[in-house]
């Protein structure tokens, strides 16, 4: 139990930072600020507790005193954080399908004419964003005219590559 107290204590803590620093200035590179503000709450958060664990007592569960509960910890931390960096990155940028019905629910009752939506739907909306977002990411550049995959791009294409020649292997439906 304590596992769980400690460890969501520290994901809220490390969300709460997150939260605090995009509201100062939006990091260039989400991502990588994500993965450095959550991890080094963990560090942080286990040192602490690891220093002062026979002092800490909170709601009558004591503070982590072992290397099991310390990795038992650390799993919890990890699979929470890259749940959250996984889902935040979808959530990043507006998908196609949410910005039309969001355009379509700011219409009203009345819908959404077809030619004014498929007017609002252009490249600038929703493909230079996500351009930009590579470019920033470090996953593509741009030469001269031309966008060029970057050895991080080559390594998540032939994850997504490798992914997909498994799925068609797999039989389609439930």
């Amino acid at each position: 139990m304590n596992v769980l107290f400690y460890g969501t204590g520290l994901i809220f803590i490390a969300f709460f930072i997150h939260l605090t620093i995009w509201k100062i200035r939006l990091p260039q590179n989400q991502t990588k600020a994500l993965v450095q503000i959550f991890f080094g709450t963990m560090i942080i958060g286990f040192l602490i507790l690891w220093k002062s664990s026979a002092y800490i007592t909170i709601l009558g569960l004591p503070a982590p005193t072992t290397t099991y509960e310390y990795f038992q910890l650390s799993f919890f931390f990890v699979s929470l954080t890259t749940a959250y960096i996984a889902t935040y990155s979808a959530l990043e940028v507006d998908s196609p399908s949410l910005v039309m019905v969001m355009n379509i629910a700011k219409a009203g009752s009345n819908g959404l004419d077809k030619n004014t939506l498929e007017q609002e739907m252009s490249n600038d909306v929703l493909i230079l964003p996500r351009l930009r977002d590579l470019v920033a990411g470090g996953m593509i550049c741009l030469d001269r005219e031309t966008y060029k995959l970057k050895p991080k791009g080559i390594f998540i294409a032939r994850i997504f590559v490798a992914y997909r020649r498994l799925i068609g292997k797999v039989q389609r439906g439930g």
